[in-house]
C-alpha cells in the first residue's frame, strides 16, 4: 500500500496541492510572478502574506537553489514542497531551516530536460499553505 502511495505521488505530484485546497487555507501567488526578478508574494484573506525568493534563478543542473521565506503575520514555515507542473517530476519535501531569524530551504532540482521547466513550490506553514511557481533550466 505504501509503495502504491509513493508511486501515485511520483506520477501525479499535483495531487498534494489539490488535496491541500480541500483542507487548510491555501493562497497562491500570481502565476505571472517571476522569481528571477525578485520575491513573489501569496496573500491570505486574513492579511497574512508569505514571500518567497529563489536564488539562483533560473535554477540550473548541479547548482542548489536556495528558497528564502518570510511571513508577515501568524504562522511559521515548516517545509517547502516542490513538484513538477508541466512534467511529472515527483515530489520533494524540503525542511525549513531557521538561522538568524530567517527561514530557508535548499535543494538541487532534478532537471532532466534542455527546456525550461515549471515547478510548483508550496510553502507549508503551521496552519496554511502558500503556493508559488519557479523555473528551472539546463545550462
Amino acid at each position: 500500500m505504501a509503495i502504491a502511495a509513493v508511486v501515485g505521488l511520483w506520477w501525479f505530484p499535483d495531487a498534494i496541492s489539490r488535496i491541500r485546497t480541500l483542507g487548510a487555507p491555501y493562497a497562491e501567488a500570481e502565476r505571472s510572478c517571476d522569481l528571477a526578478l525578485g520575491p513573489c508574494t501569496a496573500s491570505f484573506a486574513d492579511g497574512t502574506s508569505v514571500h518567497l525568493t529563489a536564488t539562483p534563478q533560473p535554477a540550473g543542473p548541479g547548482v542548489p537553489v536556495v528558497l528564502s521565506v518570510t511571513v508577515d503575520g501568524p504562522g511559521r514555515p515548516v517545509a517547502v514542497e516542490l513538484q513538477g507542473v508541466e512534467m511529472a517530476m515527483g515530489f520533494l519535501r524540503l525542511p525549513i531551516v531557521e538561522a538568524d531569524g530567517r527561514w530557508s530551504a535548499s535543494a538541487q532540482l532534478p532537471v532532466c530536460t534542455t527546456e525550461r521547466m515549471l515547478w510548483k513550490a508550496d510553502v507549508v506553514l503551521d496552519d496554511r499553505v502558500a503556493g508559488f511557481f519557479l523555473w528551472s533550466t539546463r545550462q
